[in-house]
């Protein structure tokens, strides 16, 4: 994995004003506290990656009817605050403790297994019929001031 250097990153910040894919990029790169905040990432593949404390907000994930695997991955600390998946995102047995997920859009969600305790979920839109989320911790009293409680 190749640290982000000062010239990575500009160039990354160049491709997001000019509204351009960071795939390849970002690719093999180090992201832990990356700011990628309005990019778009098409590809994004990080099985058992480090990703702490990234700002994805604003991002745009995917394709339709392509997944971005982050299953296993540490995603602690991380900021999706309006980031949109076009496709399905796997955070299969991912820790996203104390992420921002609020304005987001994850229509397409496969979460088995993974700990979003103390995550923010405020309007977002998010799947959560199913068996994609078997075996998810969130906080008990997410849906409580909406008069609503999880058993």
């Amino acid at each position: 994995m190749k640290s982000l250097t000062s010239s990575i990153d500009k160039k990354i910040k160049q491709y997001i004003k000019n509204k351009l894919d960071i795939s390849e990029l970002i690719a093999d790169v180090d992201l832990r506290n990356a700011n990628l905040s309005g990019a778009i990432i098409k590809k994004l593949d990080r099985i058992y990656g480090d990703l702490r404390n990234c700002n994805f907000s604003n991002c745009t994930f995917g394709e339709k009817g392509k997944k971005i695997n982050l299953a296993r991955a540490n995603l602690d600390g991380c900021n999706f605050k309006g980031a949109v998946f076009l496709g399905t995102v796997v955070f299969r047995n991912s820790s996203l403790r104390n992420c921002n997920f609020s304005d987001g859009f994850f229509p397409f969600v496969e979460y088995q297994y993974a700990d979003f305790t103390g995550s923010n979920f405020c309007r977002t839109v998010w799947m959560l019929c199913g068996t994609n989320g078997r075996g998810a911790k969130i906080d008990k009293d997410i849906f409580r001031k909406w008069g609503v409680e999880l058993i």
